[in-house]
């Protein structure tokens, strides 16, 4: 639209991919653009990604699945400076499920103990910065000079769960977690912890 007819447009550009190697493991991966800049020039490309790696039984391991992956979305991603275009449904976003300005990196092992019973250990570590979707007040894009922007949220968690498998009608699953959070809400020395 924008090439060829010469008027303002956005491109919303997507690519998955998953590799499944070496053995009983899989490369995986999300790239999102958010208005692909045709001429690389104005401004920047608005970019989401995840990496990741899964595995079924790491180095001999029976009965263990691994998880490694790290996301990230930039400060601008789902940016919109008219209120009826936010990438928002009831307040909440819509695209990666805490919207902008954040990273996460994730670390996961799950041990099948038996037919009907596996066990889950979860680290996470998040930043998220200041910038929000519902933030956007205008339509030029500045190159950033830092990320996550603003005062960060830092909150390293870790959750085990117990998972039940019944005949097929019934499942159960028991979990905790404790989470820290350093500048709570991005408010600076603002730290609580929680646990859930």
């Amino acid at each position: 639209e924008q090439w060829n007819r010469g008027s303002d447009d956005n491109i919303f550009f997507g690519l998955d991919f998953s590799i499944y190697w070496p053995h009983k493991s899989r490369i995986f991966g999300e790239l999102m653009i958010d208005d692909f800049q045709i001429d690389l020039e104005s401004e920047p490309n608005q970019i989401g990604y995840k990496i990741g790696l899964d595995m079924l039984e790491p180095l001999g391991f029976d009965r263990l699945f691994t998880k490694l992956s790290y996301t990230r979305v930039n400060t601008t991603v789902y940016g919109q400076n008219q209120p009826q275009n936010l990438y928002l449904y009831y307040d909440k976003p819509i695209g990666y499920f805490d919207g902008n300005d954040q990273d996460r990196l994730l670390a996961l092992a799950r041990y099948h103990w038996s037919q009907s019973f596996d066990l889950e250990l979860e680290f996470q570590y998040t930043r998220k910065g200041e910038g929000r979707i519902e933030k956007h007040e205008r339509s030029g894009v500045p190159f950033e000079d830092k990320f996550p922007t603003g005062v960060v949220e830092k909150s390293p968690s870790i959750k085990a769960t117990a998972l039940w498998f019944g005949s097929g009608l019934f499942e159960g699953r028991a979990s905790v977690k404790y989470s820290h959070f350093n500048n709570y809400q991005n408010v600076c020395g603002d730290n609580i912890n929680r646990t859930e």
